[in-house]
């Protein structure tokens, strides 16, 4: 029976026991084992990042809600807009850092830039609903 190094700690594996990493280097299941959790982390920490730029598109749609003439439509909006925000800055958090350390500086700028901007626009436009439906109902 022969046997490979494996690429990540040079221990040697049976090739036909061998597990493979996303670019086909044959590893053994402790290496692969910790390259998937470092991918894991990093797919957290483009998460995160999604979330604030979604948090920015969410502000903007929120600006446009009230034009569906629903009230409910405006409210899901603003609901979901701050909560992808408030769980972006959250993320950034100390405490944070086995996610965090895989963003780079641009980043966190854009995570706080986007996150606070959807829901600044979004806070306005959910106070301006609310004066709307007070209005109404006087």
């Amino acid at each position: 029976m022969s046997t490979v190094p494996c690429a990540g700690c040079a221990t040697p594996i049976d090739p036909a026991s061998a597990l493979y990493t996303a670019d086909a280097k044959m590893v053994c299941a402790r290496c692969y084992a910790a390259n998937d959790i470092l991918e894991t982390d990093k797919r957290a920490a483009h998460n995160i990042r999604n979330a604030a730029i979604g948090c920015a598109v969410g502000g903007l749609f929120s600006f446009f809600s009230p034009l569906s003439g629903l009230m409910i439509v405006v409210v899901a909006v603003i609901v979901a807009t701050i909560s992808s925000g408030i769980y972006a800055i959250n993320s950034l958090a100390n405490g944070q850092e086995r996610f965090t350390r895989h963003l780079t500086q641009g980043d966190r700028v854009l995570i706080w830039f986007c996150s606070i901007f959807g829901m600044a626009v979004a806070g306005f436009m959910g106070l301006a609903a609310l004066g709307m439906w007070g209005f109404l109902l006087a």
